[in-house]
């Protein structure tokens, strides 16, 4: 039997036209929206989830990172569990986030990059977030980062100020004025994954991976980019470590040529079944000649003992997967997770910039490399360059959409493989942005997925909402499968001025009756949805979930519909 898989989409998103796989549109409290609380901000830039009270649901973390203006940013925490994304629309700017987080002061681009984990050893997530306009003492605009503990009071006030040393527990300082630590040049410094947290030693402490991307790099090489490690400790409450001070931090990385801004963008993942997490760098402006960005994956492997210093001068990393043609841009995002379902996880690298077709840097259509992780890759130097190397599977874009300059990875069907949502913040009509989610797989070898072909769900946004923005994923109300979640900072919601919108969202997968099997019993229960909405089960808001015709009507032309896709096309 086919297992069927459809969208629970929120109202305020249309149905791409392209798709082969089954769609559908839901009433407005299917999911959750996330109204922006302040109006002309950067709501949703970036969103980020964890467990930051330990009480096993994951928060939804939602920047409003403003860098124009002499206004204020703010990070706004909404609690997770059983009902987290089937809210309808929370309006914040009436009802308050359950923690409204405020930087230190106007124009610190405060939320600039969010990362969460636990760095204090505790078992309970940690909240990291990179206010990269900051100054750091004399360091005009070095960046600041701020580490919050987690634990049972953490929601025990419903603000807290970074201009308060009571309200943070660590408080990271930039090395350089103008480094902007925690940021990235890409509009305006926001959306930005600068900042990463991951467990790269032996101990059982989360490690704070930060990116300067404006220093100086190897030999004093201008905007060669930076990374630095602290490894994680139980940090004193209060706690200033500055990264102008090589006693501070553990590791610090430099960039190996001029203008490649390493740093813009930090990952960590196991990728080689050690049970250590590698240190990922994306690196989309490596150029393998001056200024030609064909983009490229660092990889430096996790290890017992970090040496004090790598340069990437003179010592290449680990792994370096490398972009094909200039301005690729191979690395402008990745994500992680294990698609296979081997139990390792695997690495997909996003570069925009590419054609998969005939090269030409003109036309801007985004593919997506897949790396299968493998105990193979625990050693010796490996480069992968992909102008000769095939891929472990390849995602193409559409024409001009620079597809994959963000995504994510989560479970959404809950079929025990990760999948892949890759953004295209001006896909579909109008620039609307526009999210596909290829489901993970067994891949065959070198498998390609065309999107407007292959892709398995597709989410298009309102007019020039660019809905992918900033992307997550995380089981936010614990019904085993992973939520959506992602931003519109240009949707007005409910009000004239912009304040953007988040969406929390689920993806059901044909078990109507959530018996954890798609069987007969699920088509009867969509029978009597069809047939008497008013005593449906599930309820009548639900019955929305099997209008596969998408024509706002259960009748049926739904039940045939169903009926095609359950026993295959």
């Amino acid at each position: 039997m086919r297992k069927l898989s459809t969208a629970v989409l929120l109202s305020v998103m249309v149905i791409s036209p392209v798709l082969a796989a089954p769609i559908v549109r839901s009433s407005d409290d299917s999911g959750t929206i996330y109204e922006g609380a302040i109006f002309d901000r950067d709501w949703g830039r970036p969103v980020a989830t964890g467990d930051l009270d330990g009480d096993g649901w994951d928060e939804i973390i939602v920047a409003a990172s403003e860098s124009f203006g002499d206004v204020m940013s703010f990070v706004y925490v909404m609690r997770g569990g059983p009902d987290a994304a089937s809210q309808g629309i929370v309006q914040l700017m009436h009802v308050g986030a359950d923690l409204t987080i405020s930087g230190a002061a106007l124009n610190d681009n405060f939320g600039t990059s969010i990362a969460c984990g636990d760095v204090n050893g505790d078992g309970v997530d940690d909240l990291l977030i990179c206010a990269s306009g900051a100054d750091a003492g004399p360091r005009v605009r070095a960046g600041v980062a701020y580490l919050l503990y987690g634990g049972p009071t953490f929601f025990a006030s419903d603000t807290r100020d970074m201009a308060q040393t009571s309200d943070w527990d660590v408080k990271i300082e930039g090395p350089v004025t103008g480094g902007d630590m925690g940021g990235s040049n890409a509009f305006g410094g926001l959306d930005s994954e600068a900042a990463a947290i991951g467990m790269l030693n032996i101990d059982s402490f989360g490690d704070i991976i930060l990116g300067v991307h404006l220093a100086n790099g190897a030999s004093g090489l201008d905007d060669g980019g930076r990374v630095y490690v602290i490894l994680g400790e139980n940090f004193p409450s209060g706690t200033t470590l500055s990264l102008a001070n090589s006693a501070h931090y553990d590791t610090l990385i430099l960039g190996r040529r001029q203008y490649d801004e390493l740093g813009d963008v930090v990952k960590a993942g196991d990728l080689t079944g050690d049970g250590l997490d590698e240190l990922i760098i994306p690196n989309r402006y490596y150029s393998q000649t001056v200024l030609a960005s064909e983009g490229a994956v660092l990889i430096i492997r996790g290890r017992a003992v970090w040496p004090a210093s790598i340069n990437l001068g003179t010592t290449p990393a680990d792994i370096t997967l490398l972009g094909v043609n200039p301005y690729d841009g191979l690395g402008e995002d990745a994500a992680i997770g294990d698609f296979n379902g081997d139990g390792i996880l695997d690495l997909a690298s996003a570069a925009p910039g590419v054609n998969p077709g005939t090269p030409d840097v003109n036309i801007n259509d985004g593919a997506i490399y897949g790396l299968l992780g493998a105990n193979a890759l625990q050693i010796g130097t490996i480069t992968v360059d992909y102008a000769s190397a095939t891929p472990n599977f390849l995602i193409r874009g559409e024409s001009n959409e620079s597809m994959g300059a963000q995504m994510s990875v989560g479970d959404f069907n809950g079929d025990g493989y990760d999948d892949i949502a890759a953004g295209q913040r001006f896909g579909g009509p109008s620039s609307n942005g526009t999210i596909d989610i290829v489901f993970g797989r067994n891949f065959t070898p070198g498998q390609i997925f065309d999107i407007n072909v292959n892709t398995d769900v597709r989410i298009v946004g309102n007019t020039s909402d660019r809905i992918a923005f900033s992307i997550d994923a995380a089981d936010v109300n614990g019904s085993g499968a992973d939520e959506l979640i992602f931003a519109s900072p240009f949707n007005n919601g409910s009000f004239p001025n912009i304040a953007g919108t988040a969406y929390v969202f689920s993806i059901i997968d044909g078990d109507f009756d959530a018996n954890g099997i798609v069987d007969l019993q699920d088509f009867a229960v969509y029978q009597q949805c069809a047939s008497s909405p008013a005593i449906a089960t599930p309820p009548a808001d639900a019955c929305y979930v099997f209008d596969f015709l998408v024509d706002q009507n259960i009748d049926a032309g739904d039940i045939e519909g169903f009926n095609e896709q359950l026993d295959g096309p």
